[in-house]
């Protein structure tokens, strides 16, 4: 009869723990942040942030270097949902990048953009 109990006490605490995580604070992207899109090629063709660049998160630890060179450079990352964006930055961490900021999915990026007063295509 306790066993009952167990999965609504559950469910209702894991509703509670999940309705505070849509709080979450603003992400401040330090000025001059090289804006990177780590989506594949054909969902930045589709849209991508103004002055954003392309570099996949599956080849970014490849590729970073001829785009940022300097480890200290601060860098902003997006992609459509928060996650490859996520593992993306965990990757420049690893490399060395010191400032890399992971701005989230593209709902985020783009009110990001909203606030910055930049154009939103």
């Amino acid at each position: 009869m306790h066993r009952a109990l167990v999965i609504p006490v559950c469910v209702v605490i894991a509703v509670l723990v999940l309705a505070g995580c849509g709080a979450a604070e603003p992400v401040v992207v330090p000025e001059g942040a090289v804006l990177i899109d780590v989506r594949t090629a054909a969902e930045f063709a589709d849209w991508h942030a103004p002055q954003a660049v392309n570099l996949p998160h599956d080849r970014i630890a490849d590729t970073i270097a001829g785009q940022v060179p300097d480890k200290a450079t601060p860098i902003a990352v997006y992609c459509r949902s928060g996650n490859r964006s996520g593992q993306a930055q965990a990757s420049l961490q690893r490399l060395g990048y010191t400032q890399v900021v992971n701005i989230g999915g593209l709902s985020e990026v783009r009110a990001w953009l909203a606030q910055s007063a930049v154009p939103v295509p």
